[in-house]
């Protein structure tokens, strides 16, 4: 078995029942920025895009996507809660995980321990509805690669860079306001029209959100441009507002701009305290 041929990874292991961290990739497939977080008192496993080595998208979007994800969650741990993360399309996807497992909880047989989000941590996951009204408009953004990168990595990691486009431009965060009908069925918040009763579905997991308190410098050719992931770096929760409700539990900044959140051992240091003390209180109030 190959490196990439094993999902998820370990990323680390701890002793005891804490529950267990998983650490979803960014736009460009890899998860080797979560290798270089200090300890974070749990076992935490790292999942990639298995379909870094081709050119495939995913034609069920971030749902299909998300659907598989949870396969290979469940290849280590079947039951009980467990903590979804991840830095941008990362923490995306770790929402669509827990509202997918949601929908699953609800139907579980009666009497049968299900698996489930307990948690959600955004590294710096922008709210990406608003970004259909500038596309026209972005800046391409190429990464900068160490020297030493292979070009088949390279390559590799732009394709998901358009990948990744390709899901955010047909995704709708989910959401936890919907109710269900005494037939099952969902409704809005307001009722069905039928006038049934509704029962209320589980609430969506606390989140939170780290947010980078800087912009990704602009090419010299663009210095008027626009970068999707800064369209709402000025807004308190990264254009979350519009989603509505109250999602986050807390927002957390760290210093630096999107791309380079993980160059800086400062910077490092500061995201694993704030995921290890996170977890830890979720962990004390018993989820």
């Amino acid at each position: 078995m190959t490196f990439l041929e094993a999902n998820p990874i370990q990323l680390q292991n701890a002793p005891g029942n804490a529950a267990p961290l998983f650490l979803i990739h960014d736009g460009g497939g890899t998860i080797f920025n979560y290798f270089m977080l200090g300890d974070l008192g749990r076992s935490v496993y790292g999942i990639h895009d298995p379909k870094f080595e081709s050119d495939d998208g995913w034609a069920g979007g971030i749902a299909e996507m998300a659907q598989e994800y949870i396969t290979f969650i469940r290849t280590v741990r079947k039951k009980g809660p467990i903590v979804l993360g991840g830095w941008s399309l990362g923490g995306l996807v770790s929402l669509q995980i827990a509202r997918q497992l949601d929908d699953e909880r609800r139907h579980t047989e009666h009497g049968t321990q299900p698996l489930f989000a307990a948690g959600i941590i955004l590294v710096d996951s922008p709210y990406t509805p608003p970004w259909r009204e500038y596309r026209d408009r972005f800046v391409n953004f190429k990464p900068e690669f160490p020297s030493w990168t292979p070009q088949s990595v390279r390559k590799n990691v732009m394709r998901r860079f358009e990948v990744c486009d390709e899901l955010i431009g047909n995704w709708e965060p989910p959401r936890w306001s919907a109710h269900v009908d005494e037939n099952g069925g969902e409704s809005t918040l307001q009722g069905n029209g039928s006038g049934q009763r509704v029962r209320p579905v589980s609430s969506c997991p606390p989140v939170v959100l780290l947010k980078a308190t800087a912009r990704v410098p602009l090419p010299k050719s663009r210095p008027d441009g626009l970068l999707d992931v800064d369209i709402n770096r000025d807004d308190k929760l990264l254009g979350w507002e519009r989603y509505g409700g109250d999602l986050f539990q807390t927002v957390h900044h760290v210093f630096g701009n999107h791309f380079d959140l993980f160059d800086q051992d400062d910077r490092v240091k500061a995201i694993t305290n704030i995921l290890k003390d996170t977890c830890a209180k979720w962990e004390r109030s018993g989820f």
